[in-house]
C-alpha cells in the first residue's frame, strides 16, 4: 500500500487532482497525516463511502485549511456532510473550500446553506457550476451573511440565462450591499448561464460598496448596455 507509511510523512500540501485514485482508500490513509493543511482531490469521483471517509478525515484533522473537491461527482447530501464536518471542527482556521463542478442543484444548495450558517472560520467558498438556480443561490447568500471571515466567494455558472439569472443577481447584489469582509467576488458566465443586462443590478450595488477589491464577471455578454451602468 503506497499510503501505509503516511504517518511518517510530514506533508503540508497534497495535490492528487485527476489521478483516478480510489478516494475512499486515500482518505482513510490520510487520517494519520496530522501535518496536512491543503488537500486537492479534484477530478476524482468520490462515492458515498468515500465521502464518509473524507468526513472522518476532517473530524480528526487539526490543521486542514484548504480542501478542493471540484468535479468529484458529489451530490447534495455528501457535500452537505463534508461542509458540516469542516464547520464543526473548531481546530480549523481560515478554511478555503472548493466544491465547484459537482451535482448540488437546489437540494445541495439547501444542504450547503445549512452547513455554513454561522461558520466563523470560512475564508473562501467556491460553489460554481452546480446548477444551484436563483433560489439556491439566495439560500447560500443568506447564510453567507453569518460568516464574518469570508473574504472570497465564487458562484459562476449557476443560473440559467433570463429570469433565473435576474433572480440570482438580485441576491448577489444584496450580498454586495451588506457590510462584510468580502473582498473577492466571482460570478462568471457560461454557455446558457449568462447574466446579460441583469449585471446592471450588481454594478449599481457596487456604488455602495467600498470594501470589494476584486470582481470577475467575465463571459456574461452584457455588452455596452451593461457597461453603461458601471
Amino acid at each position: 500500500d503506497a499510503f501505509s507509511e503516511a504517518s511518517r510523512v510530514a506533508l503540508a500540501s497534497l495535490n492528487l487532482a485527476a489521478t483516478a485514485c480510489d478516494t475512499r482508500v486515500v482518505f482513510s490513509a490520510l487520517r494519520v497525516m496530522s501535518s496536512l493543511e491543503v488537500l486537492d482531490i479534484s477530478g476524482n469521483a468520490i462515492s458515498f463511502d468515500g465521502a464518509r471517509e473524507l468526513v472522518e478525515l476532517i473530524n480528526v484533522s487539526t490543521s486542514l485549511c484548504a480542501l478542493f473537491v471540484s468535479g468529484c461527482s458529489l451530490d447534495g447530501d455528501s457535500t452537505g456532510n463534508i461542509v458540516a464536518a469542516l464547520a464543526a471542527n473548531t481546530n480549523l482556521r481560515r478554511v478555503c473550500l472548493d466544491v465547484s463542478f459537482n451535482d448540488l442543484k437546489f437540494y445541495g444548495a439547501q444542504k450547503v446553506a445549512e452547513a455554513i450558517r454561522g461558520w466563523g472560520s470560512l475564508h473562501t467558498l467556491n460553489v460554481s457550476d452546480n446548477a444551484l438556480t436563483g433560489p439556491g443561490i439566495a439560500l447560500i447568500v443568506e447564510s453567507i451573511a453569518s460568516c464574518p471571515a469570508l473574504v472570497a466567494f465564487s458562484c459562476s455558472g449557476n443560473a440559467k440565462s433570463g429570469k433565473d439569472a435576474a433572480a440570482a443577481i438580485d441576491e448577489i447584489a444584496k450580498l454586495v450591499l451588506r457590510p462584510s469582509a468580502l473582498r473577492t467576488l466571482q460570478v462568471c458566465g457560461r454557455a446558457g448561464s449568462t447574466l446579460g443586462a441583469n449585471v446592471v443590478t450588481l454594478f449599481r450595488a457596487l456604488a455602495s460598496n467600498l470594501s470589494l477589491f476584486h470582481l470577475d464577471v467575465s463571459g456574461n455578454a452584457f455588452g455596452d448596455d451593461g457597461m453603461s451602468a458601471f
